[in-house]
């Protein structure tokens, strides 16, 4: 059995002034139940040896050296003092409450493996000092003793254990709550690195619309799959005959004139047969087309759309101009663009861990649930009816608790989807009523489990179990 430095530490922090209660209960028994013609000084020997044993471990020892089975040679030098206390003074004496004491701040230590073990070894010395004696009389003090030792073991274990759990509760919410709040943190960092390559992007086609004198200038890249164009960005938006939702523009690369382009062949004035569709539903006459590269790779288009007063050589010669600021400036939004990919992706994984986290801390912080023969366990995820555990799935469990905490209490159909499924739920959606279909049978297979949910025809859903 391994016990951690930490525990220790804490076990022996807590114990710290039992210690010292047990040294003052040897001196309490020497100063009024031994004879003043007995020596005094092994006693106080003893109680001094213990003090200082005790004050080296907490300040000394404990801070500077660990193993996992010091606990043990703790408990050891601990029945040692009690046995010697007891050998000195008389199996009848007093010195026999320092066993009570022993045994309960042992379960501190090790639960009831610590009680049970240490009454265990109370009894040995006892009876051992009462046969050495062989005084009949402390015989049948020992008899009733021994006993009384193994019911302060059950009791104190039982505490013990109880604080344990508590603590182990404890110290997991708080792991949880740590976690949650480095999400938070990552969260709000990469939020604000993120950058704006929209703006980037609008920018761009601004410039080259006062560049060429175009009547209008858009971008469209490949989208993550590389199997077509999307649009990004075009300027102005809002004029007469212009593409006013370049959001909605795609442009399947197959066959695109995008593909036969050469990598260094600038800006192309596009044949008719070339013009993408939003250029022929504008009834645009001259369509000039400028890839937008990056190295070897092709990252896109920027198009620019004659007024009607150039000609497509005019409108080519001012695209060529254009190219290279117009791919190194896109190139880098582009760059922008995966980043903000990624980042969206990590933001996803960021909420939904903090939402786990939340999940967590509030399944710990709830208490376990007890309708009738039905058990609820939030930290366990676990109901149980009677002595049968019900194999619900999570979310079956969080909507029969959500329920049961309101036993007598219609809720509708509506409050469960956000309070069990939350944020992501779909309105109207039919999972409430294909969840408590599902939990219902699961209920039925157990005596009293049928009844527990009923319908409120047109309204909702209640817990009838009390």
């Amino acid at each position: 059995m391994n016990v951690t430095r930490e525990q220790l530490n804490q076990a022996e922090s807590q114990t710290y002034q039992i210690r010292l209660l047990a040294i003052l209960v040897v001196a309490a028994v020497v100063y009024w139940f031994i004879p003043r013609d007995n020596p005094v000084w092994p006693p106080v020997a003893v109680a001094a040896g213990y003090l200082a044993y005790t004050l080296a471990l907490h300040h000394i020892l404990l801070p500077r050296f660990f193993h996992p089975y010091m606990v043990f040679g703790i408990m050891a030098a601990d029945w040692a003092l009690a046995g010697v206390a007891l050998f000195v003074l008389g199996v009848s004496s007093a010195a026999f409450l320092l066993f009570p004491l022993l045994v309960g701040y042992h379960a501190i230590y090790l639960g009831y493996a610590g009680s049970v073990t240490s009454a265990t070894v109370g009894a040995f010395i006892s009876l051992g000092l009462a046969v050495m004696y062989w005084d009949p009389a402390a015989m049948s003090t020992v008899a009733f003793r021994i006993p009384l030792l193994y019911i302060i073991a059950a009791f104190s274990g039982y505490i013990a254990q109880q604080r344990s759990r508590e603590r182990d509760a404890r110290l997991s919410l708080q792991e949880a709550l740590r976690a949650e709040q480095k999400a938070k943190e990552l969260l709000g960092v990469v939020q604000h690195m993120r950058h704006d390559p929209g703006k980037v992007l609008l920018d761009v086609a601004s410039a080259a619309v006062g560049a060429s004198g175009a009547r209008q200038a858009l971008i469209l890249l490949r989208d993550p799959g590389g199997h077509k164009l999307k649009g990004r960005a075009a300027y102005p938006q809002d004029a007469e005959g212009a593409v006013n939702d370049v959001a909605s523009i795609e442009e399947p690369l197959e066959g695109h004139w995008l593909d036969r382009a050469g990598g260094d062949a600038g800006a192309v004035a596009l044949a008719a047969s070339d013009y993408p569709g939003w250029a022929r539903g504008m009834a645009a006459d001259t369509v000039v087309g400028i890839p937008i590269v990056a190295g070897e790779q092709k990252l896109g288009a920027l198009y620019l759309v004659g007024n009607g007063a150039m000609s497509a050589d005019e409108l080519r010669r001012a695209g060529d101009h254009i190219a290279p600021l117009a791919s190194a400036t896109v190139a880098e939004a582009e760059r922008y663009l995966k980043a903000e990919r990624a980042a969206d992706e990590l933001l996803h994984g960021l909420r939904s861990s903090v939402e786990r986290m939340g999940k967590v801390r509030e399944a710990q912080s709830r208490r376990t649930l007890t309708r009738g023969t039905l058990t609820l366990n939030p930290v366990k995820g676990q109901a149980q009816l009677g002595d049968k555990v019900l194999g619900l799935s999570p979310t079956e469990f969080e909507v029969l608790y959500y329920l049961a905490e309101r036993a007598g209490q219609t809720v509708n159909q509506a409050t469960l989807l956000r309070e069990v499924w939350g944020d992501e739920a779909v309105a109207h959606s039919n999972v409430v009523d294909v969840c408590i279909y599902r939990m219902r049978r699961k209920l039925a297979q157990y005596q009293g489990g049928k009844e527990l949910i009923g319908t409120a025809r047109g309204v909702g859903y209640v817990f009838k179990g009390r």
